[in-house]
């Protein structure tokens, strides 16, 4: 038996014709997935308000510069120290300025303290005057060897806060000794016994650069060191110290020291943001910390 195959000149066209379809549509399919890619990475910082609610649509937009547009919106009292310059992307739509705030300093200490009148505590709402970002990297920087790092300060003065509200000088300490305190503190190999004479030192200074130097020593592997520098922050009664305080009830793992912070902040309660703290500390995921915060905002 023969079989035959029967050749149709329009199946061959109908070919021809799809396959000439597929290589002009392809190469344009892909483009477009390209330019998309491309787009959406473009840096972006666009940010809307009505009736005081906040609207962004933020691709690798620079924190303090999203902060700052913030306040120039609000008009709040900024305190901005730490390196605050990261990258963040991310959108949301109609937020209230204080769940604002809460989204794009995730990770970093946030302190907002509202002033309420009569006729706003009518309305249940309040007005934010001043708020407080302290930098994730100012209380997470590990010990360095080589060189000693400057002093920490301020990652870019806000132009709403007075210099001298963000002055970090340190009278009575010469810049030798200034120096050595560095080399000491950011030396891994240096003798505990030198360590914490250098750690008492900053605590007798007891000024905001001395704070944030202190909390720059928060990685620090030994607990016994991590406990003293929270102390010793603790004994610090200013704005700096009640910031990296919280900071440490966020960040650090073992809970005798998230505790000696809270106590720390409960003979502080009146102030604003440290009562914050307190509040936050009753969702605490150790039972003993949860319960010392209750016991400190209900004494």
């Amino acid at each position: 038996m023969t079989i035959s195959f029967l050749n149709i000149p329009s199946l061959n066209n109908l070919k021809l014709l799809l396959i000439a379809v597929f290589c002009l549509f392809i190469p344009n399919l892909i483009g477009g997935f390209a330019f998309a890619e491309t787009a959406s990475s473009t840096p972006a910082m666009e940010i809307t308000f009505k009736d005081d609610l906040v609207s962004a649509r933020l691709v690798d937009a620079p924190l303090i510069e999203v902060l700052r547009q913030l306040r120039r919106e609000f008009g709040f009292k900024a305190h901005f120290l730490g390196d605050l310059s990261e990258k963040i992307t991310l959108t949301f739509t109609d937020l209230p300025l204080s769940k604002c705030l809460q989204q794009v300093t995730a990770g970093h200490s946030l302190s907002v303290v509202s002033e309420t009148t009569s006729e706003l505590e009518q309305n249940e709402s309040s007005q934010i005057a001043e708020v407080w970002v302290l930098s994730r990297s100012t209380t997470s920087t590990a010990l360095k060897t080589s060189p000693p790092p400057a002093r920490p300060s301020p990652a870019q003065p806000d132009d709403t806060v007075m210099p001298q509200e963000q002055s970090l000088e340190q009278p009575g300490i010469t810049e030798q000794e200034d120096l050595l305190l560095d080399q000491v503190l950011n030396d891994p190999n240096a003798e505990k016994n030198n360590q914490r004479q250098a750690i008492q030192q900053l605590i007798n200074i007891g000024d905001a650069a001395s704070v944030l130097a202190l909390a720059a020593l928060l990685d620090n592997q030994d607990k016994e060191m991590r406990q003293m520098v929270v102390d010793g922050i603790g004994s610090i009664n200013n704005e700096e110290s009640t910031q990296v305080l919280g900071q440490v009830l966020q960040n650090e793992s073992d809970s005798e020291i998230r505790m000696v912070a809270l106590r720390a902040l409960g003979q502080r309660k009146d102030n604003e943001a440290a009562r914050s703290f307190l509040e936050n500390a009753r969702e605490d995921t150790d039972e003993e910390v949860k319960a010392l915060a209750d016991q400190l905002l209900t004494q």
